[in-house]
This record gives C-alpha cells, structure tokens and sequence, in this order.
C-alpha cells in the first residue's frame, strides 16, 4: 500500500492507468532555482514575487508545486497578465498561485491512477485526476522534478475548472466584448475589420 501524504484525501482508484510521464532526475536545490533555471516559468516566478510567496519555496519546508509553464499563459489577454503581475495585484496573486502549492512532497505514485482531493497552502481542496493526468483541469506534462525541498509537476495549460481562481481574461472572451460593444454602439453586426479597428 502507498503511503499518501495527509492532504491528499483518495476519492477513486483505477490501476490501469498508463499516461506517458517523465520522471526526472533530483536536484540539490530549491523549487525556485530550479524554476529559474528551466526558463519556462518566468511568469509564474513574476507572480511569486508579487504574492511573495517566493521565500516558501527557498525554505526547507518541502512542497510540491503545480507549475504553469509560459505557454498555459498564452490564451490570456497579455495586459491581465501583466495587470496580475504588477504590485497594485498582490492579493489576487496570491489568491492565484496558493492554488498551485502542496504543502508535502506529493510524488506521481500518491496520484496516478487515481482520483484525490489535495489541499494547498491556504487549505483549498484542488481536484488532481491522476487517470487522465489532469490537475484543476490542467494538463500534467512533466512529473515528479525532485529538488532539495519538494516536487515540480509541470502543467503546459491553464487550470479550467470553475471552482478555481483565475482573474484573467481570455484573448476571444475580451474580443467578444469588443464585438459586443461595437454592434451597440453602430447597430449593426461588426465585422472583422472593424473589430481590429476598435
């Protein structure tokens, strides 16, 4: 039997899963320098600062991080990104990335196969559903970077489910609005080109 850490609560098992998955090898530093010297999480580092949160993860408490690589930001509109980036944000940045934070080492074996209930650092329950290899809605990609202090799970797009916090607009949702606005304001059907002209 597998030894779970206490905040994963089991809620399903199917032990014919078979996800392809990474398992790299450990590294001797902290979640962050290893963050940083990926290059792929410069956003998520930005927002760390801003919650700061970021001395967590340099600290020997060990986590586990759920870690968006620049790509899931891309559906995004690139101002509420930076908007959620800036100092004037600090909450809703830490409201943001607290959802990403496992306060343990939770390995793939605590979770593939399996359908369970994990607490972050603010105590949320977050949905990981390890037969399909999906956190929130998100995309696993990479599994289980050991580092000195915790565990990076690699997730390639953007948490969607609708109990979680995300204060980003969608590109098509605000170009949506701007169609919306547009046909009020002219009372016609806008077009494409009038669109870009908005």
């Amino acid at each position: 039997m597998t030894n779970r850490p206490p905040n994963l609560k089991l809620i399903a098992s199917d032990p014919t899963h078979n996800l392809p998955y990474v398992v790299n090898t450990s590294s001797q530093g902290s979640l962050v320098d290893y963050l940083q010297s990926d290059g792929r999480f410069t956003i998520l580092l930005k927002l760390m600062q801003t919650s700061c949160l970021e001395h967590r993860l340099v600290a020997p408490k060990e986590h586990t991080v759920f870690a968006l690589q620049d790509v899931a930001f891309e559906p995004f509109e690139p101002t509420s990104v930076r908007s959620l980036c800036s100092e004037f944000s600090r909450t809703e940045a830490f409201l943001f990335v607290s959802q990403f934070l496992i306060p343990s080492r939770s390995d793939s074996k605590n979770f593939l196969g399996k359908r369970i209930w994990a607490s972050n650092i603010v105590g949320d329950r977050m949905l990981i559903d390890g037969r399909g290899g999906v956190f929130e809605g998100a995309r696993l990609q990479t599994m289980d970077v050991q580092v000195g202090n915790g565990t990076v799970q690699h997730l390639k797009t953007m948490i969607s489910s609708p109990r979680v916090f995300c204060p980003l607009a969608r590109k098509e949702n605000t170009k949506n609005a701007l169609r919306t606005d547009l046909e009020q304001k002219t009372g016609s059907r806008a077009r494409p080109t009038q669109l870009l002209a908005a």
